[in-house]
């Protein structure tokens, strides 16, 4: 992204969003009401600010749809590459002292784009632990191309 435009999301200590508004500042006034030279030089120049800044948004927003471009298109190119993920994890709800057991199957894309993509996500209880690792083992059959992990251990 521009260094220009990049400081812009700045703005106040916050990096999400900028607003076109916080471009323009300075005043106008309605021509009719300007009764003195000096509030008529002084709305001429406040004008021209405010075109200078229209300007300056103008490019930084054709900066802006840029970076867009290029940021979809590697996300779009990462999606295409990713690896299946099996998990089988062991969770304790130390508030109610049950043990969890949670069954996997994700995308995980190698670059950039989402961290990952749920297809599955099985919950059984502790007293199911056996149903869990058959079912662990069913989808390790069904994906063999996939990244087994399991986290069972007490």
């Amino acid at each position: 992204m521009t260094e220009h435009l990049t400081e812009k999301f700045k703005h106040y200590g916050r990096s999400e969003y900028i607003t076109p508004d916080m471009y323009f500042i300075g005043g106008i006034w309605n021509p009719k009401k300007l009764d003195t030279l000096d509030r008529i030089t002084e709305s001429d120049k406040s004008a021209e600010r405010i075109i200078q800044a229209a300007e300056q948004l103008i490019q930084d927003m054709r900066s802006y749809r840029r970076d867009l471009y290029i940021l979809y298109n590697d996300m779009q190119a990462a999606q295409i590459v990713y690896d299946i993920h099996i998990q089988l994890l062991r969770h304790k709800d130390h508030y109610h002292n049950k043990v969890y057991y949670t069954v996997c199957v994700f995308k995980g894309y190698r670059k950039g784009g989402q961290p990952f993509e749920k297809i599955i996500s099985e919950r059984f209880e502790g007293k199911e632990r056996h149903k869990a690792i058959a079912r662990y083992k069913t989808l390790q059959k069904k994906y063999p191309q996939a990244i087994a992990k399991d986290d069972i251990k007490k």
